[in-house]
């Protein structure tokens, strides 16, 4: 049997096996009839019946030769018609799973290739470059050749951003993106590696002013003046490179003396730095945790934990993702250390893009497991004005094979307000996805009332400083309770987060809030931990 009959349906094949029934009914009911024609006909002539009456009839009666025959004659040719149907069958079958197996390949093609695909300039993107820069260091290494690996940082994106507005800080990086396109050599290939960083891999040379060539080029194309919204810039960037093999024998080593190049670059005010092992990292502030927080993106130092959300019927069915950073010299590193030197440097993409893609794949890890739970994650201000986010949470949803109903991202008030305009956008883009918002540490902002009725959120979360101490503080029980009640009017959910002692838990159940979250439920957990926690609970 062939590998596609092995993949059959068994209705089909089970039609196969049976679908030559009606023909032998056929013959069975042409022998009978042979046999009462046969009979009446001796009858007929003799008046009794005997076997040599028998043989004389059909020796006799022509007529009943053929009668004996035509029955036969239909049920061969039934039998050779259901064999047509089964085979036609067959082929169907064949051609659709051979079909099926088309498509399903073309999809996951499609899904690789989109999710190596930066969306807004249609660059390679970091893992992409990543990968590339494996393979050519394979092949240089067998060839005994080097290579150069070059950092642009857009140094001015974070003007534009404050001053214009993130959509032109948009155009600004595709602009860049497309000159260094269409005016570098195909043999370098380009990615863009980060929110306002480009990176490209430039070919061995035996010329050795080749590569002062390829950075006299790009610094002369990008200091022609931009043009965006009536104003002329002229683009502000810094330059970091590194040379395989003596700058670094591997992906990560490479990459990381380049950005530490690029940053010294900016920080002296020099067009370019050639990385060198005799740069003392520590007279520039942030580089050398900047450096390390690359290297740890890069060798997963980061990990996820899952703090529970306990519903008002003691159930859980939803967990926030929280990311910590294991450093390997200095131990646990908390997120406060190290979010905003991630946000100072545009790296909250790549951070958010590595969050949801772990913590999408736990789900289907847990599902395929029978443990049914959706994820809650945080979006930072740069994120939500990030107008290529709602693709790049497809991707990743179509990746792992999650459903949209499985996510939910949490958002500050303060976020909104960086520019409300483009981060309705990106939320209305969001919440067409099926995908549900929540509000996070409610009643902290300036703009609750203001923008509350107008978001596309499905619950808000109490900040814990109004929770903690609610029972001493009768004010903030006052606000407590003023937040679900608004929360409620609004048909919304109310989260409380905080909750330490068993006092806060049965005074928050008494003022109707939907969620409870804190040290006293469950401190956060990893994977494994989590699906422990779970199961003794229910015991």
């Amino acid at each position: 049997m062939s590998v596609f009959e092995h993949a059959m349906p068994l209705n089909i094949r089970l039609l196969k096996s049976k679908v030559s029934k009606p023909a032998i009914n056929g013959t069975l009911i042409a022998i009978l009839a042979v046999m009462v024609a046969n009979v009446a006909v001796c009858y007929a002539e003799n008046h009794v019946l005997t076997i040599a009456g028998l043989i004389e009839a059909q020796k006799s009666n022509i007529a009943l030769w053929f009668l004996n025959l035509m029955p036969f004659s239909f049920a061969v040719w039934g039998q050779y018609v259901s064999n047509i149907v089964a085979q036609e069958a067959d082929t169907m079958i064949i051609d659709h799973t051979h079909e099926l197996w088309d498509k399903t390949r073309e999809l996951r093609k499609q899904v690789k290739m989109e999710s190596q695909i930066d969306q807004l300039t249609g660059l390679p993107n970091r893992d992409h470059f990543k990968q590339l820069l494996r393979a050519i260091i394979n092949r240089s290494r067998q060839d005994k050749t080097n290579f150069t690996v070059m950092v642009l940082s857009i140094n001015t994106i974070q003007e534009v951003n404050d001053i214009l507005g993130y959509n032109q800080g948009d155009e600004l990086i595709k602009h860049t993106g497309d000159i260094l396109k269409k005016n570098l050599p195909d043999s370098i290939s380009l990615s863009r590696i980060s929110g306002s960083e480009f990176a490209a891999i430039i070919p061995y040379q035996k010329q050795s002013n080749y590569i002062q060539g390829i950075r006299d080029e790009i610094f002369k194309v990008l200091a022609q003046p931009f043009a965006v919204d009536n104003l002329t810039l002229i683009l502000k960037t810094s330059m970091g490179i590194a040379t395989y093999p003596q700058d670094g024998s591997n992906p990560e080593t490479l990459l990381r003396h380049a950005y530490i190049a690029s940053f010294v670059s900016r920080k002296t005010e020099v067009p370019f730095t050639i990385y060198s092992p005799n740069i003392d990292v520590k007279q520039f502030s942030d580089l050398h945790q900047i450096a390390e927080l690359v290297n740890a993106m890069d060798k997963n130092e980061f990990f996820l934990q899952y703090q529970p959300k306990l519903e008002a019927d003691g159930v859980v069915r939803e967990v926030e993702v929280l990311v910590r950073w294991m450093h390997p010299d200095h131990g646990m590193i908390p997120p406060d250390k190290f979010i905003p030197i991630i946000e100072k440097n545009n790296m909250t993409k790549e951070l958010l893009q590595w969050v949801m893609s772990h913590a999408l794949h736990q789900i289907a890890h847990w599902k395929a497991q029978g443990i049914d739970l959706a994820v809650a994650i945080n979006l930072s201000a740069l994120d939500l004005l990030d107008s290529s986010l709602p693709e790049t949470i497809a991707i990743i949803l179509k990746e792992t094979g999650v459903d949209s109903s499985h996510l939910k991202l949490e958002i500050t008030e303060t976020t909104i307000m960086t520019d409300h305009e483009r981060a309705m956008n990106v939320l209305k883009k969001i919440s067409d996805m099926k995908i549900q918002t929540s509000i996070d540490d409610f009643g902290t902002g300036y703009s609750s009332l203001a923008y509350l009725s107008l978001l596309p959120a499905i619950e808000v979360k109490i900040d814990r400083s109004f929770v903690m101490d609610m029972i001493d503080n009768k004010h903030n029980s006052v606000i407590v309770k003023a937040i679900i009640d608004l929360a409620h009017n609004l048909s919304m959910k109310a989260v409380a987060e905080g909750v330490e002692t068993q006092e806060v838990m049965d005074s928050l159940k008494e003022l109707g809030c939907d969620y409870q979250q804190g040290y006293y439920i469950s401190r956060p957990l990893d994977a494994s931990a989590l699906i422990e926690w779970l199961q003794n609970r229910d015991k």
